[in-house]
């Protein structure tokens, strides 16, 4: 019970989350995983 105290305290609220996040920093995953993972390793390469 003291874990879930200590987390209350450091977890922001989901108003804040929702400010901060930025769609455009997300990346487009493809539904195959192993082809998903090739782009991302080949767009990091760029």
């Amino acid at each position: 019970m003291e874990r879930y105290f200590e987390l209350c305290e450091e977890t922001p609220f989901s108003d804040e989350v929702h400010k901060q996040y930025n769609p455009s920093n997300e990346r487009i995953q493809h539904a195959n995983y192993k082809m998903d993972l090739e782009i991302a390793k080949l767009k990091r390469s760029l």
